[in-house]
């Protein structure tokens, strides 16, 4: 029995309106849900030279030799969801070159130099310390003294998300990561992911032409971008037509000018209007 409190007393509900209170809260479930932050579109709207260039590197990888690309931009860009969404799409011409392939966020390492260890226990089921996984993964790539000078058979697909967290003093770590890459035969490709636009710049000097080459900048989006994306989620959650459309842009217009970054639509998703269309 559904009751509405009115002072001291309550009077029951009639049917039509139990079922528009029902359906409004199950609409507004919906809506919210479909701007939240663990919602992950299959396809990235506004992203599409970033996905073309994507596409073209892992695709070289696949098939020819290695590389670099270092992707960069603020939180919220669409970095890691683009990666992710792009290797999803080629998976089955990975499986079928029989490449190898690596993901891992280095903001749950403990400490940089157990990036190593990561690596050669996703590539090989075995557990080592960092030095040893290291010396492993040179012979893996064909890498200093006593490697073989042969071309391997199949390419590795490196994914490193949140790559600031392997800074260290010398920058041994990130160095060795990006000199791999570049070895003859290796056919080691490296995509990592950085929230720092001068990482090549500012951190690795060395390399900063080869990386400069290999950058892959997400500007943070404007306005009608993140319109766009918005009216696309609710368009999915099948109650766009729930949500006042110049509250979509006044919110989208705020964020776009504070960050640019479609992750905070979700904060100000609250103050969209949702009206009864019932």
């Amino acid at each position: 029995l559904f009751l509405q409190f009115a002072g001291l007393g309550a009077t029951e509900l009639g049917q039509q309106q139990q079922q528009q209170q029902l359906e409004q809260r199950d609409a507004f479930a919906r809506l919210h849900a479909s701007l939240s932050l663990a919602c992950v579109p299959a396809s990235l709207p506004c992203r599409q030279e970033e996905r073309s260039r994507l596409q073209g590197f892992v695709r070289r990888a696949l098939h020819e030799d290695g590389g670099i690309l270092y992707s960069c931009g603020v939180p919220g860009t669409g970095k890691t969801a683009l990666v992710r969404e792009v290797l999803a799409g080629l998976r089955d011409e990975a499986r079928h070159a029989g490449s190898q392939f690596a993901s891992i966020n280095c903001l749950q390492l403990p400490s940089p130099q157990h990036v190593f260890s990561r690596l050669w226990e996703k590539l090989s089921g075995q557990h080592m310390g960092p030095a040893r996984a290291r010396d492993a993964l040179m012979q893996l790539f064909g890498v200093g003294a006593g490697a073989g000078s042969s071309r391997r058979r199949y390419s590795t697909i490196i994914v490193l998300d949140e790559i600031d967290m392997l800074m260290t003093k010398d920058q041994a770590v990130l160095y060795q990561l990006f000199d791999w890459p570049s070895q003859p035969g290796s056919r080691l490709a490296i995509i990592g992911i950085s929230n720092t636009h001068d990482l090549d710049q500012r951190v690795l000097p060395r390399i900063a032409s080869r990386l400069d080459q290999a950058k892959l900048a997400f500007a943070p989006y404007a306005a009608s971008q993140l319109i766009a994306i918005v009216q696309d989620r609710l368009a999915g959650s099948g109650v766009g037509g729930a949500v006042d459309e110049e509250a979509v842009k006044m919110a989208c217009r705020k964020v776009a000018a504070e960050t640019g970054a479609h992750c905070h639509c979700a904060l100000p998703a609250h103050h969209l209007e949702v009206h009864r269309v019932w």
